[in-house]
């Protein structure tokens, strides 16, 4: 019974390779790399408080301005907590926003305004973490920048709205049950042939070892022969 049902679930996963197959492996493959994306949206959203859509937006920003947009998790969640803490730097140099995103625009046009290299890269370490003083030119051009980007990108069909966010995060949902599926599936077939094999090698140890007698049996029986032709 127990390879049974794993026939059958093999048959519904061949079912279900043969509907990928029909949608085209190029657009399941993007399909899939969406859902993932807006599941690293997601959580770098709740870190930072910064809305999914504003987020998309920095991050286009910086990679068309030829920065590392990888680095905007650490300094927006940075600048998360520098505001939580009411960190004085804040008001001295200008921000009054209470969120991330606010935040980040206005550090952005204090940077512009500044000449001061010096000073500007030990504002960006306290208030952006290690790796700030790398995104000093990136948040200069987001505050200049956004707003056009913003617009650049729902035009162009770049900007994922909330339908789109949330069936990605449907499909990301599924990926993830099938991946457990699938899991469960393998670990299922393989305790299913634990018990053949187990007697395969059995029969095959047992085998081995009358092979074994035999041959010491010949052996001990050529020596004993030889001992006595040489009496």
């Amino acid at each position: 019974q127990g390879l049974a049902s794993l026939g059958s679930k093999t048959a519904l996963l061949g079912g279900v390779a043969l509907g990928i197959a029909a949608i085209g492996a190029g657009a399941v493959k993007m399909a899939i790399g969406l859902a993932n994306d807006v599941e690293q949206l997601d959580r770098l959203s709740a870190r930072s408080g910064v809305s999914i859509q504003n987020l998309q937006v920095m991050r286009r920003t910086i990679e068309e301005a030829g920065g590392n947009a990888e680095s905007l998790s650490g300094a927006l969640s940075f600048l998360n907590r520098a505001l939580a803490q009411g960190n004085p730097l804040l008001a001295q140099i200008g921000i009054t926003a209470k969120d991330a995103f606010g935040a980040m625009l206005q550090l952005g046009e204090a940077f512009s305004k500044s000449d001061d290299a010096a000073k500007k890269n030990l504002v960006a370490f306290q208030l952006l973490g290690r790796g700030g003083t790398e995104l000093i030119a990136d948040v200069e051009e987001l505050s200049k920048s956004f707003g056009g980007m913003k617009t650049s990108m729902s035009e162009a069909g770049l900007l994922m709205s909330g339908q789109t966010i949330e069936a990605a995060r449907k499909l990301d949902k599924q990926m993830d049950t099938l991946s457990r599926n699938w899991e469960g599936f393998m670990r299922r077939m393989a305790a299913a042939t634990v018990g053949p094999l187990t007697g395969l090698l059995d029969l095959a140890n047992k085998v081995a070892d009358v092979s074994s007698a035999m041959l010491q049996k010949r052996s001990e029986e050529r020596r004993v022969g030889k001992e006595c032709r040489s009496r």
